[in-house]
């Protein structure tokens, strides 16, 4: 039996693997640059709300990165497409203000080294590509237009 990795030693070595990806093409969003901004890194680890996410949670997202950077390399198609309009803090004329801004998502989800994961990329406005967010693939379901994750068990010691 492999002895476990520490959290803080798992966050350390993620954060250098991120900071060394930079971007990635993208075939799934057509040869776009998909960047590794500091605002992905920081929704691995909090909510949108900017509260802690459980420990558990963020290890297990953690953990899936390395499958996120392959998946984002290899896949050819993304499988889900959703815009929105929501407040976003952007810069005008040196002051940081909150604006109604127009959002893209795409979720492209495959099996990548035998885990099913899902990978979320975002695109402000007329900005570029940032990567958002990783996750094993739940299965997700729509109940009155919402979207409904299952109650599906992961073994965090497989992952």
């Amino acid at each position: 039996m492999e002895k476990q990795e520490r959290p803080e030693d798992l966050k350390a070595k993620a954060e250098a693997t991120y900071a060394a990806v930079g971007h990635i093409v993208s075939p799934a969003l057509g040869g776009m640059k998909v960047h590794f901004t500091s605002d992905g890194f920081h929704h691995l680890l909090n909510t949108k709300n900017r509260y802690p996410r459980p420990q558990e949670e963020w290890v297990t997202k953690l953990k899936f990165l390395p499958h996120a950077i392959e998946l984002l390399t290899i896949a050819t198609t993304y499988q889900e497409y959703d815009v929105r309009r929501e407040n976003v803090r952007v810069k005008k004329k040196k002051k940081k203000v909150m604006c109604m801004t127009e959002i893209h998502y795409w979720g492209i989800i495959g099996i990548v080294q035998k885990k099913k994961v899902r990978v979320v990329v975002r695109k402000v406005g007329n900005g570029q590509y940032q990567f958002c967010s990783v996750m094993p693939c739940w299965n997700i379901s729509r109940h009155n237009g919402h979207k409904v994750g299952s109650t599906a068990q992961v073994d965090l010691a497989e992952i």
